[in-house]
C-alpha cells in the first residue's frame, strides 16, 4: 500500500495550474477497486470508461493533440498488467496536470469519480488524512521491523522507507540474546567469567552469553530502537492518529525511552507479533485505537462547545469562506458526508451557494466543503473529521477561531 500523507495531500494543493506557464486543467479520477485479482479485469474496464469520460469533458476545452497528451499516461495504466497485479488496495487515485503524474493506491473505498478543474479534487483524501478512525501499529522486533497502517475496517502494511528493518540492517550486526531470539546463521558460542558473558561473534552476529536483558544488549538495542523512532518519526511526522507499538514485554520500555514521538500510544500490544496476520494485529490494535479516536472527536466537540460560549465560533459557510482566507480560523470540524455546491473565490473569500448534496453539482461550480477544507489545510489549519449527526451545526461545519 501506499504512504500518502500531509506533504503529499500539500503537493497537491499547491499545483495550482491556472498559474503555471503551461496552461490545462487538473484531472482527478477516483476508482473503487479489490484487494484480489479477480476483479482485474473488471477494475481496468472501469477505468477505461472514466479515462473516455476525462476525454469527453475535455474535447470542449482543448484541442485534440492537447487532450491526447493529458490523457496518455493515465490511459496507458488500463493495460499495465503489472501495475494492476502490484495493485491491491481498496482504492486509487489519479492525479494529472500539464508536467504532473501522481497515482496512489490506499485503503479507502472511493466512489468511481471522474474531476476536472483549475485544481485537483481532494475532498476524499482529506477525509482519509483526518479520519480519527485512522492509526498505525509498529511492529517491533531486533530481526524485522514493519509498519502498518489501519483504519476501523482492518490494517495494511506500508512501506518503511528510510526506517531500518532489523539491527543488523541498523548496525551492520545482529544481537542474539538467546537461542529463542537467534537471527543469524553461523555458529555461536559463550562462556562464564564471573558470572557475567562474553561476546561471541559468529557469520554477522554478536552474542550475549549471559542471555537476554544483559547491560551491554540494552545499549545495542537502544541504538536500534532510536534509528527506527527517528526514521519513523519522520514518515509520520504531520499525521495525528495513533500510533500503537507491538513488541515483546522487555522492549517496550526501552523504545519508549529513546522515543520522542507525540502520538505514541499510552497502550501496546505486548507480544511478539512476528508471525501475527494483519487480522491479528487489527484486532489487538483497534481496541486501543478506538479509544483514541473517540478521545479526538470528544476533544473537537468540546472546542464546538467552548467557542460556541466564547462567541468564537462560526457555522455560516460564507463567513466560513471568508474567514479562511483571513487567518482567521485555527479549527475546521466537517461532518462526514455533508456536501454542497456553489462558487469560492479563493483570493477575496466570498463564497455563494447553488446547492446542496442532494441536488448535484451546477455548471462550473465547485465542491464548497472540498474548497474549504483545501483552504484550511493551507492556512495551517486544524481539520477534524466527524461521524454524521454527531456536530449540533445545521450546515455540518463549523469553524473554531483562532483565540479560542
Amino acid at each position: 500500500m501506499d504512504y500518502f500523507g500531509q506533504e503529499h495531500l500539500r503537493e497537491l494543493l499547491d499545483e495550482r495550474v491556472s498559474g503555471q506557464e503551461a496552461v490545462g486543467p487538473a484531472i482527478s479520477i477516483y476508482l473503487r477497486t479489490e484487494r484480489d485479482q479477480q476483479h482485474m479485469p473488471e477494475e481496468r474496464l472501469r477505468l477505461r470508461g472514466l479515462v473516455e469520460q476525462a476525454e469527453r469533458q475535455l474535447a470542449g476545452q482543448l484541442d485534440k493533440r492537447t487532450t491526447a497528451a493529458l490523457i496518455e499516461p493515465i490511459a496507458r495504466l488500463v493495460d499495465d498488467v503489472a501495475f494492476w497485479r502490484a495493485h491491491t488496495t481498496e482504492g486509487l487515485c489519479i492525479f494529472r496536470g500539464p508536467d504532473f503524474f501522481r497515482v496512489y493506491g490506499l485503503p479507502v473505498r472511493f466512489e468511481d469519480r471522474v474531476a476536472i478543474n483549475d485544481n485537483f479534487h481532494t475532498r476524499p483524501l482529506i477525509e482519509y488524512l483526518q479520519s480519527p478512525e485512522r492509526y498505525w501499529v509498529l511492529a517491533l522486533s531486533q530481526g524485522a521491523v514493519r509498519l502498518y497502517e489501519g483504519n476501523q475496517g482492518g490494517c495494511w502494511p506500508i512501506d518503511l522507507a528510510g526506517v531500518p528493518r532489523s539491527l543488523k540492517e541498523a548496525l551492520g550486526y545482529a544481537v542474539a540474546q538467546d537461542a529463542l531470539d537467534f537471527r543469524g546463521t553461523g555458529a555461536v558460542s559463550s562462556t562464564e567469567h564471573g558470572g557475567r558473558g562474553s561476546w561471541a561473534v559468529g557469520k554477522g552476529v554478536i552474542y550475549n552469553g549471559q542471555g537476554y536483558g544483559d547491560d551491554d544488549d540494552k545499549v545495542e538495542r537502544k541504538k536500534f530502537f532510536r534509528m527506527v523512532a527517528d526514521g519513523v518519526q519522520e514518515l509520520l511526522r504531520d499525521e495525528r492518529g495513533p500510533l500503537i507499538l507491538a513488541t515483546v514485554d522487555i522492549n517496550e520500555p526501552l523504545f519508549r525511552e529513546v522515543c520522542s514521538i507525540e502520538n505514541l500510544a499510552d497502550q501496546a500490544v505486548r507480544a511478539n507479533v512476528e508471525r501475527w496476520s494483519t487480522a491479528q494485529l487489527h484486532e489487538q490494535a483497534w481496541p486501543i485505537a478506538k479509544r483514541q479516536r473517540d478521545a479526538l472527536v470528544e476533544r473537537a466537540l468540546k472546542h464546538f462547545e467552548v467557542g460556541f460560549g466564547r462567541g468564537k465560533l462560526e457555522t455560516d459557510l460564507a463567513s466560513i469562506g471568508q474567514l479562511l482566507v483571513a487567518n482567521q480560523i485555527r479549527m475546521l470540524i466537517m461532518e462526514r458526508g455533508r456536501q454542497y455546491w456553489g462558487r469560492y473565490d479563493t483570493e477575496m473569500g466570498t463564497l455563494e451557494v447553488l446547492g446542496d448534496g442532494r441536488s448535484g453539482p451546477t455548471q462550473d461550480s465547485v465542491e464548497l466543503i472540498d474548497e474549504l477544507a483545501e483552504q484550511a489545510v493551507l492556512h495551517g489549519a486544524e481539520v477534524v473529521v466527524v461521524p454524521p449527526g454527531r456536530l449540533p451545526a445545521d450546515s455540518g461545519v463549523a469553524a473554531i477561531l483562532r483565540g479560542t
